[in-house]
């Protein structure tokens, strides 16, 4: 009882932490952010077909997915899937490593002929020996967030294309729940965007299909200026700020006898 009592405060505080994800899923107990990734999950074969006849280049990203599920905190679950292609021998040497993110949940070959090869782990990252034009990496990992306690929510920026390679098929789905104050603001996106009721929030799905690769030039901006983009969050006001100066100020110890007391006289 004690225990289950402590189980229950702690997912109230804290409902994306791993010791409640991994307890319930071990449990076989309902985990919404589960039953939200089963619902909206991406369509591989869809990605592969958008892929077909897709503009030359050493590699292909048939499909980069980003599932996002928040909780009324503002912390989250995220998913992301992507299949990246092999078209020719630079190609596989630019997969032969592939950086490690997250919790890894897939990572595998997948032949030409169809069948799978499992990468190893090397110091960090996937190695993916003996890769042949035709070969494609698929990965599909999970992060988890728990930002600092009344810090307003900030997804970060999404993109829908690359200066390496065209995308097939690229797709952002975020849960928000009912009264999390978050907004989404997109630039240079030109896709679907689309809004349905699930659970006790709204999902926003956003899609693009065969984005051409963003050839780089001299001079040219920031890739936020140019990419089509996506972002998730809330407006930052100053109280929100205070906030985040509070929750620093509560873990440091070492700052400056002057600036400690600015600060102090500051979120008094």
């Amino acid at each position: 009882l004690n225990f289950d009592m402590a189980l229950a405060q702690l997912k109230r505080l804290e409902p994306a932490t791993e010791l409640v994800l991994e307890y319930e899923r071990h449990e076989g107990l309902p985990v919404e952010a589960d039953s939200f990734f089963r619902a909206f999950a991406p369509d591989a074969e869809f990605a592969w077909q958008a892929a077909d006849g897709l503009e030359k280049s050493s590699t292909v990203e048939v499909l980069d997915s980003g599932m996002i599920y928040l909780y009324p905190d503002g912390s989250r679950v995220g998913r992301v899937m992507t299949i990246t292609k092999a078209e020719d021998r630079t190609g596989t040497e630019e997969l032969h490593e592939i950086p490690a993110s997250g919790i890894p949940l897939l990572a595998q070959v997948r032949k030409a002929d169809g069948s799978l090869r499992q990468p190893v782990m090397v110091q960090g990252a996937w190695a993916t020996p003996s890769l042949d034009p035709g070969d494609a990496v698929e990965m599909q990992f999970e992060t988890r967030t728990q930002d600092a306690w009344g810090a307003p929510v900030d997804l970060g920026i999404w993109r829908f294309a690359s200066a390496q390679r065209p995308f097939a098929l690229s797709r952002y789905v975020v849960y928000v729940p009912k009264g999390l104050p978050v907004e989404v603001r997109t630039r240079n996106f030109v896709g679907s965007h689309v809004t349905e009721p699930w659970g006790n929030g709204t999902v926003h799905v956003l899609t693009t299909e065969r984005q051409a690769r963003v050839e780089q030039e001299p001079l040219m901006p920031s890739d936020v200026e140019v990419l089509p983009v996506a972002r998730f969050a809330a407006d930052r006001t100053t109280l929100a700020l205070e906030q985040e100066w509070r929750a620093f100020l509560q873990v440091s110890q070492d700052l400056p006898l002057e600036l400690e007391r600015g600060l102090d006289a500051w979120v008094a």
